[in-house]
């Protein structure tokens, strides 16, 4: 046998893990999302159907600050300073 050739009986096998792979990742793949859609299907009506609050950051971030209030107003920088660190104080 010449080096770099494959025996015969180890290439048939590799052949056929290789075909038996192709044939049925179509299988795993249409599984996985059938799964997943399911799951998403379960975990919303799950939620929408309880009258359960969900009190996370996400949730209650966007009326907490400046965009949940009417009061809230711009500070003014007085002229000839700025914002930010003094020049010679960052690296």
């Amino acid at each position: 046998m010449v080096q770099g050739e494959i025996a015969p009986a180890r290439h048939s096998y590799l052949v056929h893990i290789n075909l038996t792979r192709l044939q049925y990742n179509f299988v795993l793949s249409a599984s996985w999302s059938s799964a997943i859609a399911i799951a998403a299907i379960i975990i919303f009506f799950g939620l929408q159907w309880t009258d359960k609050e969900i009190g996370w950051w996400g949730n209650t971030v966007s009326v907490e600050g400046c965009e949940g209030t009417a009061g809230c107003t711009r500070l003014h920088v007085a002229k000839g300073t700025y914002f930010g660190k003094r020049i010679g104080t960052f690296h």
